[in-house]
Formats: structure tokens, sequence, C-alpha cells
């Protein structure tokens, strides 16, 4: 009897743990590995596959064909397009395509055999901890003029030599984070399932309020616009409801963030900045100094309008962007900025890499499941594809956490039955063991 007592310890271990270190791998993006091109939080995305492999798939899993239309075409349109066009770079061409596969591939499997409440319920503990990090720093700044790392330092970073470099360049809070906006696109989830939850506890308030003023502290574009989305949606939600208590509630809220907002905006001078980089025309390329808001929504686009009809229609593949961009659409790309001439945000990667269909077919992927679920799912799909529309929001590790929950369809539903049943598996082990 023993045994099985055994058995079903670790297996309650085994699913927290592989929750877990899901909830760490975006943390964890800022390192590298000890092989260059892979992060060590893409080192954890491969150790939860490992862990799971061979468990039983949950109930209403993504069967293949689900994913296969997209993943063919990608890779079909990328071949193709690799080959009509001149001085590409194969080996850029091979990685990026294989990134994208070995991510989806990965995402298929761990979304079809985790537990997601399970998942949830620590995601949010954990970015409760970053953002009463993110706060401790904004305040230790405010007071003594340091910023207090959130980062080891001197450890190969991800995306640059040293880590050291994201602590020096450090001007806004990043809690364990190598910029603001990493923060933001990682805590997004957090938010709207605490926000939006039916039944909430002291506990969920208590996350709820401290992740959204680590938002309002980190001043970060990102932050804006999961905010916007979060807090409207649960304006709407509120409305929508026939009841007076809530409705209040609403209304007591919606007066908070105002003065909060005005009190912030008037003695910081951060968001005042980042109000100024939304309204000054940066966002449409005509300010001298800054060029991040063109960079990051407008230059894709008008990219993509000057390539020929039929790259517009099918693309130019995936990691041929920007060669195939300096070849043909140089003017465009090089008339306001030439900062990071290959960059592209979520939207536009999948639609220069595959184009129209690519991009329909991308989109039709992430929120099939989301439009008929119910509405905490939108909403993140909402978070999601505003995220994308603003940020180089793919194939990242907060992307595939984003994906891995967009993927489940009603987990909010499910949850009331899955705990029923994991209640009843208690149960039954227990009498087993007695």
């Amino acid at each position: 009897m023993r045994s099985r007592k055994v058995k079903f310890d670790f297996k309650v271990s085994k699913r927290k743990m592989v929750s877990f270190l899901l909830c760490i791998a975006p943390i964890l993006a800022t390192y590298a590995s000890p092989i260059n091109i892979i992060s060590m939080g893409e080192v954890l995305i491969g150790v939860v596959f490992v862990m799971i492999l061979g468990t039983h798939k949950n109930k209403g899993y993504s069967k293949i064909a689900y994913f296969l239309p997209f993943l063919a075409y990608i890779c079909i349109t990328t071949i193709l397009m690799s080959l009509l066009q001149s001085n590409i770079l194969l080996s850029e061409v091979v990685k990026e395509l294989g990134v994208l596969l070995i991510y989806f591939i990965l995402a298929i499997y761990i979304s079809s055999r985790m537990d997601i409440i399970c998942f949830l319920d620590i995601y949010v503990k954990v970015a409760f901890l970053c953002s009463i990090f993110l706060v401790l720093q904004a305040t230790f700044h405010l007071i003594t003029g340091i910023w207090i790392p959130g980062i080891i330092p001197n450890l190969p970073g991800a995306d640059t030599a040293n880590t050291s470099t994201f602590i020096a360049t450090t001007t806004r809070a990043c809690s364990t984070f190598s910029e603001p906006a990493h923060f933001a696109q990682y805590v997004a989830i957090p938010l709207v399932y605490t926000l939006l939850k039916n039944n909430k506890q002291t506990s969920d308030i208590k996350y709820m309020s401290v992740i959204l003023l680590a938002l309002l502290l980190s001043f970060s574009g990102n932050a804006v616009a999961v905010i916007a989305v979060a807090i409207g949606a649960y304006y709407i939600k509120m409305l929508d409801i026939k009841n007076a208590k809530r409705v209040f509630q609403a209304v007591v809220l919606a007066t908070i963030s105002i003065i909060a907002f005005c009190i912030v905006l008037k003695y910081s001078v951060s968001l005042q900045s980042l109000l100024e980089r939304l309204t000054s025309g940066e966002i449409v390329g005509k300010t001298s100094s800054r060029y991040s808001g063109y960079v990051r929504i407008v230059r894709g686009y008008l990219v993509y309008n000057k390539f020929d009809f039929i790259y517009k229609i099918f693309g130019v593949g995936i990691g041929n962007y920007e060669v195939f961009a300096m070849q043909n659409a140089g003017d465009v790309l090089l008339s306001v900025t030439s900062m990071i001439p290959g960059y592209l945000n979520g939207i536009q990667y999948y639609l220069t890499g595959g184009g129209i269909i690519g991009l329909i077919l991308y989109l039709r992927l992430v929120m099939k499941k989301a439009l008929t679920s119910g509405y905490v799912n939108k909403i993140i799909l909402i978070e999601f594809l505003a995220l994308s529309a603003i940020a180089a929001f793919n194939t990242n590790e907060r992307w595939f956490v984003f994906l891995i929950v967009l993927l489940q369809g009603d987990f909010m539903k499910d949850s009331i039955i899955r705990r029923k049943e994991n209640e009843q598996d208690i149960h039954n082990n227990i009498t087993s063991y007695n």
C-alpha cells in the first residue's frame, strides 16, 4: 500500500515541477546556455518536454491536423521562395525555420499534456514575486538614484555578449528581465487571469493590485497596452452583469485608476517621456531623436507594401526578410532610419514571411480555440494580438507561454471539472492507502 502513496506524491510534485519550470523559462531567457544559439529559457522548455514524455493527453487536446495547414504552408513557401531569390543566407533560413518548427512542435506536445490550472496558479505567484521586485527596484531608485540589478552580472547573455551590458544600460525598472517590455509581456496572462475571475479571493486581489502597480512603474509601451486591454475587459464584464455592487466596484476602480495615473504622470519623467513618444510623431517617423515606435509598429508594413504582388500573397519565406527587403525595398527600409533593419513585430513577421495566406493561417491557429472559449480566453487572445502588433512577439519564451495557454481551450470552464476529478483521485488514493 505504501508504494501507491509514494507514486501519487511523485505524480503531484512532477506536475507542479513541470509548471514551475515553464513559468521561469521566460525569466531565464536573458541568459545564454553553453550552446550560444540556445537560451537557458529554451533549455528549460526542453527539460519540460522530456519530463512529460509518454504522459497521457488531456481531454480536448489539439490534434496535429489543427496545426498542419500552417506548418506545411510555411515550410513549402520558405523553401520555394528561397530558391527563387538570390543572395539568400541559407544558414539564416534554416535556423529561423527550424526554430519556428521546434517551438510549435514543443507547444503542441506540452499543451496537450500539462495541467493548465496548476500552471496558471503557479504562474500568478511567480509573476507576483517579479512584480514585488520591480516595485522595490523603482522605490529604491527613487530614493537613492541607484538601480538594484535583477539580472545576474557577468554571465553570457542570450542577446548580448554579457549580461552586465543590460545592467549598465538600465534606465527603467525591469524586474528580473532585460527590459520593461519583456516584464509587461510576461505578467499579461496572470493579470487577466486574476482580474477577470468570477469569484476572487483576497489573494487574487493582492496579486492583481501588485502586478498593476508594477506595470505602471515599468513605464513601458507594452505595459500600457496590457493594462488598457485588461482594465477595458474588466469594465465591460462588470457593466454586462446586472449587479449594482459589481458596477459600483467597476466605477471605484476606474476612479482610482485615473487618479493614480494623474499622480504618476505629474511626478514621473519616465511616463511623461513615454507619452511624448506616443504623441510626438515618432510612430510615423517624423522625430529626429527617436524612431523606436516607427521601427516597432510602422516600418514593416511600409516595406511589405513595396513587395511585388506575388510576395504580398505568399510571403518571402521565414528568414529571408532582411536580405530581400534590402534588395527590393531598400529605399523604404532605410528612408527614415537604418536602426535594426531586420526588426519585425509579431504580426509583420508572419505577414512578410508567409504573406497574407501565411498570416491568416497563423491567426487561425492561435485564435480558433480562444474564440470558441470563455471570456478570459478571449481577452488573453486580445492581449496576445495587441503585443504582437507592437513588439517582436514570436518564437521566444514569452510568446511560447501565451501559445500554450491559447491552445488549451476553455480552461476556466474546465477547471471546475478538473479540480473535481483531482479531488476524486485524491480521495480514491487515500481510500486505497487506508
